[in-house]
């Protein structure tokens, strides 16, 4: 079998006798398409301190020990680290920043934590960061310092983590991008619609012509979307019942799975999802609302009429209509099968 083969960038393999020999970019790289530049946050529902900037009395503030991506490099302070800040000897105020840096050109190849003293204004900003090609910075925290002043404390400190300056590190693969699916699963949901439709009406059409009454079904629907993580959604159709109704259930357009992807509420008003879903996600419900339209004695009258229907076919003669409580039994003779009522 004939083939060709065209080279890509792959790694990392085991070098054998030097021919195999990786930079420092290369070993970064898979970062870039895993997870975003900031400071690592806690988990949710924790608050974080990675590098967080906090007051230690007079002018001394403390960076806590913490992990961050910079630069597309992993960058670590494994333990709290201590400055002290310059003392503002000025008549007016001062902004000074707290800035994590990756200095990436030959000269450098560090990380460090920088304390950059601002110029002091009665109106003063926060002085400027570096992010042009080889150095990289972030502002975790801007300090304010009064003009004469001796001594902050945390009001003083403006943590700037989570800001434009300083993001979270987030996941690059958290969710997929679902404009582009968007329309194979239009397809693949409206083909379903329309099969699932056709056998449906055929099921009501065969029933109906046997029960020789008229059967209306409405189709309803809602539609939820997911604004943050949830085990539980809503059905949001008033009229459902889940004794009498069909319900069918899709997550971003494909159709889910009754007890495998999720279980019906007992109130029969929500769904309980075997996996949660996060922030992003639609769900949508489609039922089918039976409406007989006929009273109820009609419908009792074509059932027995059905009844007698099977019975003849299968010889077994009709019921008693006499009052009591009657036993239908089968006796096998000789391979001659007969049924007889009888009244116990």
């Amino acid at each position: 079998m004939a083939e060709q083969i065209f080279a890509v960038q792959a790694g990392f393999f085991d070098s054998v006798n030097g021919d195999r020999l990786y930079s420092a970019d290369q070993m970064n790289r898979p970062y870039r398409r895993l997870v975003s530049n900031g400071v690592f946050a806690s988990p949710e529902g924790e608050a974080s301190d990675d590098l967080q900037v906090l007051s230690s009395g007079g002018l001394g503030i403390v960076v806590k020990a913490g992990e961050g991506i910079f630069g597309n490099k992993w960058f670590e302070n494994p333990s709290d680290l201590a400055i002290t800040i310059p003392a503002n000897t000025d008549t007016v105020p001062r902004r000074d920043s707290v800035i994590a840096q990756v200095d990436t050109l030959s000269s450098g190849r560090v990380g460090n934590i920088v304390y950059r003293t601002g110029t002091p204004s009665s109106n003063p900003s926060a002085p400027d960061i570096n992010q042009t090609t080889g150095v990289y910075e972030y502002r975790l925290a801007n300090i304010l310092i009064p003009a004469g002043g001796n001594s902050i404390t945390q009001a003083n400190i403006t943590d700037m983590r989570g800001s434009a300056d300083c993001p979270w590190i987030t996941s690059l693969v958290n969710q997929v991008d679902t404009s582009t699916l968007f329309t194979q699963w239009e397809t693949a949901y409206s083909n379903y619609f329309t099969e699932a439709t056709a056998e449906w009406r055929q099921f009501l059409d065969n029933l109906t012509s046997e029960l020789e009454v008229t059967t209306n079904v409405i189709l309803l629907s809602s539609m939820y979307q997911v604004t943050s993580q949830v085990s539980s959604v809503p059905i949001n159709i008033a009229s459902f019942s889940k004794d009498t109704d069909v319900l069918m259930v899709f997550i971003n357009g494909l159709r889910a799975v009754e007890n495998t992807h999720y279980t019906l509420a007992s109130s029969g008003t929500s769904i309980n999802l075997t996996t949660p879903l996060a922030a992003g996600n639609v769900v949508s419900f489609v039922v089918f609302h039976s409406v007989i339209a006929a009273d109820i004695q009609t419908t009792l009258t074509a059932i027995a009429q059905l009844d007698a229907k099977i019975a003849n076919v299968q010889g077994i003669p009709a019921a008693p209509t006499s009052d009591g409580t009657y036993v239908l039994r089968c006796v096998v003779d000789s391979g001659n099968v007969t049924y007889t009522w009888t009244q116990v």
